[in-house]
Formats: structure tokens, sequence, C-alpha cells
């Protein structure tokens, strides 16, 4: 003879396997315009530091304008030259960009920021950089974010 459950049993067991199994399951992750603008950030510093020349597709518009210290660049090409040219004779050994205040509307977004470098060359001591940035971002046709506009400036922090 097999034991007597009691009655209710089994429908207790299911509302509680109800209950739990959602809960169990990991929800999706909806990420902020800020933490993917962040992320970005971060796959051009990583880009930088593998010395990879294609870096400005990754975080600059096609027609975008940086403007630094340096001089202007017209666009994510101009970017990608310039970083040829340094690369042939620099190594970025370290990099951050990080984003300190941020307003963002459904298309676009202003951003400030700081940034810090040290570049590493041949028979010479470690060149750090750091200072700020004001960038203007494009909400891409994929829903990515893109800068079109940038301003850097050298400080000694930020």
């Amino acid at each position: 003879m097999s034991p007597r459950r009691a009655p209710g049993r089994s429908l207790l067991a299911m509302v509680a396997m109800m209950v739990v199994t959602p809960l169990a399951q990991p929800r999706a992750q909806t990420r902020t315009p800020q933490q993917a603008m962040a992320d970005r950030l971060a796959a051009y510093t990583d880009a930088l530091k593998r010395k990879d020349t294609r870096a400005g597709d990754v975080l600059f518009t096609q027609d975008a304008l940086l403007v630094t210290l340096w001089g202007e660049l017209n666009g994510a090409a101009a970017l990608d030259s310039t970083l040829a040219k340094l690369f042939a004779t620099a190594t970025v050994t370290e990099a951050t960009l990080t984003i300190t205040a941020a307003e963002v509307s459904d298309t676009s977004a202003s951003t400030l920021g700081c940034y810090t470098e040290v570049l590493s060359r041949t028979g010479r001591p470690l060149e750090p950089h750091a200072g700020t940035f004001i960038a203007v971002w494009r909400r891409q046709s994929d829903g990515g974010w893109k800068i079109r506009r940038i301003i850097t400036t050298d400080a000694t922090a930020c």
C-alpha cells in the first residue's frame, strides 16, 4: 500500500515551483545609455593598448571632430591615420576614459569626463597624460552610441 499524501500537497508544490522558478532565472539586464557609453570607451582604450589602428571606428562617428591640444582631427579615418603614426613609435601602456557627468536624450548625449594615458617609447621615459573631455554622442541606427564631437584638455588631475 502506498503512503497517502495530504490533500492539496501537490497543488502547493506546483505553486511553489511557479513562484521560485522565475526568481532563480537570471533577469535580462537593461543597459542605460551611460553604461553603453562606458562600454564603448573601454573597448576604445582596449583597442589602443592592442595598437589597433582602427580604434577610432570603435568610438567615433565617420564625421567626428576631435579637438585636442595637438590639433584637430576630422573623422574616424583621420584618427586611425594618426594612430598608425603613433603606434609606429609608441605603445599605449595604460589608458582610461571615465564619464563623470552625462545628459542623455533619445538620440544624443553630452558627457563630461576624465582621461589618462601613458605612452611608452623605446629609450625614453614613460609619458603620462591626463585631462578632461567634453563629448557629444549620437545614437546609431543599431541603438549603440558613438562620439560625434569631443574636446580634450590637459590637466594634472580630474
